[in-house]
């Protein structure tokens, strides 16, 4: 089973690093590591999940996706001032 989990976040996050470098190279999100940001995203969801199929609010499921996208994919788009923030070490 974790031989099969690992497979799929593989192709998960190779499928959605390419949908990302496409993002950057059409303008419509600032440069970053593509690779990266897929990697982060797939950690930030399975986490997600995880926390709310073990904390009891499996109705809270369907906040996951506005979730991931205010706090990752949003200061990332061009003409956001959130991802132009500098924040301190």
């Amino acid at each position: 089973m974790a031989e099969l989990k690992v497979r799929y976040q593989d192709n998960y996050i190779t499928t959605n690093s390419q949908i990302l470098a496409e993002a950057v190279e059409a303008g419509q999100l600032k440069q970053h590591d593509p690779q990266l940001l897929a990697i982060m995203l797939v950690g930030a969801v399975d986490s997600l999940f995880s926390h709310l199929a073990t904390s009891g609010e499996v109705k809270s499921f369907a906040l996951i996706p506005g979730l991931v996208f205010e706090r990752l994919i949003s200061p990332l788009l061009v003409g956001s001032a959130l991802g132009d923030q500098e924040t301190d070490p």
